[in-house]
């Protein structure tokens, strides 16, 4: 059937070819030029001019086509917010599609609709929609898989299918994201079937990569990664004379880096682990092949050359160590053969020093620290089993012996690599609290919380002089309850602060930030309260308020200080004023009468201070008129023997 519709196609267009016009054969020409060269706005006004000369209803079908067509077209180019011209173009476009239901009935213009139709969706920067845009593609590709004409088929099947993985910028296409944010829409059978009839390399490496990325996405198959890293492999044979080689390059050798390739066994168990020479061997493949500029994973490429045969070290401690504890550390190490330690004791509150520093960072206080007159307590080296195959290893390292109560700097080396890390050994601990202008700090027991009355602390504040941000160094020392209070600048800006406190050999620090305090003279701080929240009309009420001041670290009493309220009905009248003089508790009272002529509602009162005005309000009571029960609830006791 499909066959006998192309011969009719045919037959009908050259019957009408023969019909038609010498006007309408030219204006036609001249707009199908104008269209392959991206000039939609002349094509559309050339097929204006047509539409009166087709003298068929293929040729009324087509023109109808190319006028919506290049309408939506033309408006791809502007910048507007109008989508008047699309809208019209769209409803012309389904109009021609919606009411062909027979496959007899699908002609190549139904194929061209579908296919601008998908464009529409897809490929118009206004939209981007390839789910909306794809149940268009889908049935141009159906028609196009059923044609007779192979090579004609093949080329506009290939060219839907491309057009269904395009991007608007290669950048775009990443390996491990683009999946889940376009080609969700595409079925991974769709470039299978477009694998097969490519014929240029080019487009067999192309949809070679989108079934790595579409088979990549299921992170839980092993198979589908197995094949994603086949067929990226299989565009790496291709050479570099496809486009996609770089790309493939770069996914094939993250992934190798990252997680390995899997290894299905007959049995259908599998493994994968890093090969990270392998993936080097990828990485140097760009950076031999490409030059800067040629590929846009030159730098990533260059940096995880870097990162894969560079050498790496790091140790932690895993927290503070009680007296009589085994000590263990973590040490991770890259590309490296031996790792030289030593062992420091250091005094946290002399050595950690902030004063020439300009940044606001307390996590590396121990690089602060000079070495140069520290204790040596012990040194040591040990092998790392390093086999040159760029693997990161992991272990734990036991410092022998027992040491004793303090605390120590660790440091690791390998070459000019350097780390540190502390040990502190203690069973003390400190607990802050920072509030405005102040820091209160406890140094205590770990076991029991039991003070420590005897202890040196210091604290390093960092703050803002208006300059600039500056640590500034407090000194104290506990009292008998294993308390300090340090008395900051008054400064509104803080950030960071490291306190530290000793006595012998316990020791105890802690890091944290010391918020926002914004200086004023004084706040004030009104609690106004009446025996009941709501009064009827003719009661008097009587209400009370308790006044407190705040200097920014503390609260107390403002005996002997004058206060003027206003108190204001639900309309905003004020209903009454006056002064009250705060007792030596800093309170005063007072009452007002209710009259049936105030309106029912919220009452609210205001203080204002003659220094600074208005303080506070607060909603002081609520009016209500008496209301009779709705309902009434009447019990009755049975009485038995006369007794109820």
């Amino acid at each position: 059937m499909r066959k006998l519709l192309i011969i009719f196609f045919i037959a009908a267009a050259v019957c009408a070819v023969a019909g038609a016009s010498p006007a309408y054969d030219e204006i036609k020409t001249q707009a199908e030029k104008a269209y392959a060269e991206g000039s939609y706005r002349i094509a559309h006004d050339l097929y204006l001019k047509a539409e009166s000369l087709a003298d068929s209803p293929l040729q009324a079908r087509w023109v109808r086509f190319r006028l919506a067509d290049t309408l939506w077209r033309a408006g791809t180019a502007t910048r507007t917010s109008d989508d008047t011209n699309f809208e019209t173009a769209r409803k012309q476009l389904e109009i021609l599609i919606r009411d062909i239901v027979l496959d007899e009935d699908k002609d190549i213009v139904w194929a061209e609709v579908c296919e601008s139709l998908g464009d529409f969706w897809w490929l118009r920067p206004q939209s981007r929609n390839l789910s909306q845009g794809w149940q268009y593609y889908q049935k141009a590709l159906d028609w196009w898989a059923g044609s007779t004409d192979i090579e004609m088929a093949r080329s506009r099947y290939l060219n839907i299918v491309r057009k269904s993985a395009q991007v608007e910028s290669r950048v775009d296409f990443d390996y491990y994201s683009y999946y889940y944010y376009q080609m969700g829409a595409v079925p991974l059978e769709v470039f299978e079937n477009a694998l097969k009839i490519a014929r240029t390399a080019d487009d067999r490496a192309h949809f070679r990569y989108v079934i790595a990325v579409c088979l990549r996405s299921r992170a839980g198959d092993p198979a589908s990664r197995k094949r994603a890293a086949d067929e990226l492999a299989e565009i790496v044979k291709e050479g570099k004379g496809t486009q996609w080689y770089d790309d493939a390059l770069f996914a094939l050798a993250s992934m190798i880096e990252n997680e390995g390739i899997p290894e299905i066994n007959d049995d259908g168990t599998w493994k994968q682990e890093q090969d990270l020479k392998k993936a080097l061997e990828f990485f140097e493949r760009i950076a031999k092949e490409f030059k800067k500029g040629e590929t846009r994973y030159y730098d990533q490429a260059q940096a995880a050359i870097k990162r894969i045969t560079g050498s790496d070290l790091n140790i932690s401690a895993p927290g503070i160590f009680l007296p009589d504890s085994e000590i263990q550390i973590s040490l991770s190490s890259r590309n490296i053969k031996k790792v030289n330690f030593t062992l420091y004791r250091i005094d946290l509150v002399r050595d950690a020093n902030f004063v020439s520093d300009t940044g606001r960072s307390t996590y590396d206080f121990l690089a602060r620290i000079s070495i140069s007159k520290a204790e040596k307590v012990k040194s040591w080296s040990k092998e790392t089993g390093d086999t040159g195959d760029y693997k990161p290893r992991s272990e734990l390292v036991r410092i022998e012996g027992k040491l004793q109560p303090g605390a120590y700097l660790l440091e690791a080396s390998s070459g000019e690599l350097s780390r540190r890390e502390l040990v502190l050994v203690s069973d003390a601990v400190l607990v802050t609290k920072t509030s405005g202008t102040r820091v209160l700090a406890y140094f205590c027991s770990a076991y029991d919380g039991a003070p420590i009355n005897d202890g040196t602390m210091k604290l390093w504040m960092n703050e803002y002089n208006g300059a600039g941000w500056v640590w500034n160094e407090y000194n104290g020392e506990t009292d008998e309850n294993g308390m300090y209070i340090f008395k900051l600048k008054d400064n509104p800006s803080r950030s960071q602060f490291f306190i530290s406190a000793r006595s012998g050999d316990r020791q105890a620090f802690l890091a944290g930030y010391g918020g926002y305090y914004r200086s004023q003279p004084f706040q004030w701080r009104f609690y106004a309260y009446t025996d009941r929240p709501a009064y009827r009309p003719g009661e008097t009420i009587q209400w009370k308020c308790i006044v407190r001041k705040y200097d920014g670290a503390d609260y107390f009493v403002p005996g002997d200080e004058n206060i003027s309220y206003e108190i204001y009905d639900p309309r905003g009248s004020k209903i009454k004023d006056g002064t009250m003089k705060l007792n030596t508790f800093g309170s005063d009272w007072g009452s007002i009468t209710l009259d049936s002529t105030m309106p029912l509602g919220e009452y609210t009162i205001r203080f204002a201070t003659p220094q600074t005005g208005a303080v506070a309000s607060a909603v002081l009571f609520r009016l209500e008129e008496y209301k009779l029960p709705e309902f009434k609830v009447n019990v009755q006791v049975p009485e038995e023997n006369g007794r109820r």
